[in-house]
């Protein structure tokens, strides 16, 4: 069975060689601080950022909840549908919560977010960059709008950039209130590293940063992702192997989007809705590709969501669209 449904990289970035050489390189008898700075540096180079403005956890989702206990005392906004830990961790740390509803076609208007902020005050808005799970991505104006309305009243956003590197063109916001996720785990293909990246800076950033652990990384993960970034011509191969794959995927189920509602995406991804969405799902599955669907969620049920696969395996997917596309004729 060909996986579809987690949105990470269907391939690896290392090699044996790789691992053995992080390995010699690692003094697993000491705290991995010069690790940490060695990663922060490479990653920094590559990204012409500021070493001094970033942090790194466990993964973004640590991050996640970290923001939400630090900066969501007064409540957090957030879009319904996006990523489902928005809402998990805002229940597990007792924080007041407020969906803002997509529209018809699960459209994400910041406008809405912007009505429910005057109206509910929360401290924190946080979205998910290219949105989970469509694909669509915000205007630099509705994302710098959006900042500011957070910051008339004391408040903070948090943009989690769990998939803009796939996104055509992307322009952060400067306000100091705004708080910047990264993840290696989507283009990078290193979701078993568990290595989130916080950018930022002020007070907010500082204060996210008092609760982070000491040593929240571990030496060898952060020796294997440094030595990665610090060859910038491996790591855009890589990346245009992702947006190869990316892109073969939206061209394959073009060809079934007059059968299913097809959404335009800037990530590794496509969802499909519509009243044939689930039975293409099921008829996929049959051929060896499982795609996410979402059961019983009220807000997503009769959706499935496909994501990128090694560029070798597109001709079985196309054939198996092709298949299923004559068996509705």
């Amino acid at each position: 069975m060909i996986s579809m449904d987690r949105n990470t990289s269907p391939v690896s970035p290392f090699t044996a060689e790789d691992f053995l050489r992080a390995a010699r390189e690692t003094p697993v008898q000491a705290y991995p601080q010069g690790q940490a700075e060695r990663f922060k540096a490479a990653y920094a180079a590559y990204y012409e950022l500021d070493p001094a403005g970033m942090e790194l956890a466990n993964g973004s989702d640590e991050w996640i909840q970290k923001v939400i206990l630090t900066l969501g005392g007064q409540g957090v906004v957030f879009f319904a549908p996006d990523f489902g830990m928005y809402q998990q961790y805002c229940e597990d740390l007792g924080r007041a919560y407020y969906p803002v509803p997509a529209r018809e076609n699960l459209a994400c208007k910041i406008a809405d977010m912007q009505e429910v902020i005057a109206r509910k005050r929360p401290s924190l808005a946080i979205i998910s960059y290219p949105h989970n799970p469509t694909g669509a991505v915000y205007s630099a104006d509705e994302l710098e709008n959006l900042a500011q309305s957070m910051a008339a009243q004391g408040g903070w956003l948090v943009i989690d950039e769990c998939y803009v590197e796939f996104a055509a063109e992307y322009r952060r916001p400067r306000d100091a209130n705004v708080i910047y996720l990264r993840t290696l785990s989507k283009v990078y293909g290193m979701a078993g590293l568990r290595l989130g990246i916080a950018l930022g800076r002020g007070q907010a950033f500082q204060r996210i940063c008092r609760v982070n652990h000491p040593y929240p990384v571990n030496s060898l993960v952060l020796n294997l992702a440094a030595g990665f970034f610090e060859d910038p011509g491996r790591v855009r191969e890589f990346v245009d192997y992702q947006r190869a794959s990316q892109t073969r995927l939206k061209e394959a189920f073009q060809k079934v989007a007059d059968l299913v509602k097809v959404f335009p995406t800037q990530a590794n991804y496509v969802l499909t809705g519509g009243p044939r969405a689930g039975e293409l799902a099921n008829f996929l599955a049959a051929q060896g590709f499982r795609g996410r669907t979402y059961g019983e969620d009220p807000l997503l049920a009769g959706y499935a969501r496909y994501s990128v696969i090694r560029l070798e395996e597109y001709p079985a997917l196309e054939t198996a669209l092709a298949t299923w596309r004559n068996t509705c004729e």
